[in-house]
């Protein structure tokens, strides 16, 4: 549990410690829990953890420290993390390297599974953050299984992961409630260009060609190196977007696509537009 601490001043006289903050002029008696106070006066906030060992740490009873802390400076328990489960999906064979490092470098629980078990795994009513990292891209395929889960978790959100050329890029996260733009936005702007004017850009004449086809764009096979460097972005951009990163950002610049070079790791963000005939507007299918 996060707590917040509001700001408070010290004053010492030499017979008496006082404490004046939002709750009132507080004279200390206890020279432990005095100690304490004065530990985490620079602080802006601290686990309930950390407090606990602190009491420990100069002999207090923690329950009864902390009730007589509540009355002498302001502190509140921090709101928890809007999303309240994590699942990262995928169409390809299982890798162990994708669970591991997600065990390592998540501080909290999550749930991996192919894209055929996303809806079993995601009908309790949470708040869910799902990410769907492609192997093969199947365009009806992945569309269908994207609404299915949206239209089940309007205030959760979704984004894909997919190979396109010599990156990989994961998308925006949607959240139906927020009304931003999704996944197919991009994909259905692209497909829409090509099919009244010829680009030059062969993904995207790739896309329109198995699109046509109802078949699935061919995954690319993926040294370790660049593996790493999908599971390391696809863990950043989970850290960035639920707040476990601890670095906290403006809506604008956590609702951006991400873009990983397969080549040498670097790493670009975009914003991510409307496309007035995407299935998402007015967000139902």
């Amino acid at each position: 549990m996060q707590l917040s601490i509001s700001n408070y001043e010290i004053l010492n006289f030499q017979n008496d410690n006082i404490v004046l903050s939002e709750n009132g002029i507080t004279k200390i008696k206890s020279y432990s829990l005095f100690d304490v106070i004065k530990a985490i006066h620079a602080k802006k906030s601290i686990t309930k953890h950390e407090l606990d060992d602190l009491f420990g740490a100069h002999r207090l009873d923690s329950t009864e420290a902390y009730e007589a802390l509540k009355k002498i400076i302001k502190i509140d328990q921090i709101a928890e993390y809007y999303f309240e489960k994590i699942t990262v999906a995928y169409n390809w064979n299982f890798d162990i390297q994708l669970e591991n490092i997600l065990k390592e470098e998540l501080p909290c629980e999550f749930n991996v599974c192919h894209f055929d078990d996303l809806i079993s795994n995601t009908n309790e009513p949470y708040k869910y953050l799902v990410v769907l990292l492609c192997e093969q891209y199947n365009y009806q395929d992945l569309k269908n299984l994207y609404f299915a889960f949206v239209s089940k978790h309007p205030d959760s959100a979704i984004s894909v992961g997919y190979c396109k050329g010599n990156t990989y890029v994961i998308s925006q996260p949607f959240i139906p409630d927020m009304g931003n733009a999704c996944h197919f936005c991009s994909i259905d702007k692209l497909l829409n260009n090509e099919y009244y004017k010829n680009s030059t850009n062969s993904w995207s004449k790739l896309l329109k060609f198995c699109h046509e086809r109802e078949t699935s764009i061919p995954g690319q096979t993926m040294s370790l190196f660049q593996k790493t460097l999908v599971f390391g972005a696809t863990v950043q951009k989970i850290k960035t977007v639920t707040g476990l990163g601890r670095v906290y950002r403006f809506q604008d610049n956590i609702l951006t696509e991400t873009t990983i070079s397969l080549n040498d790791g670097s790493v670009s963000e975009s914003a991510a537009s409307h496309w007035c005939m995407c299935d998402c507007i007015g967000g139902t299918k």
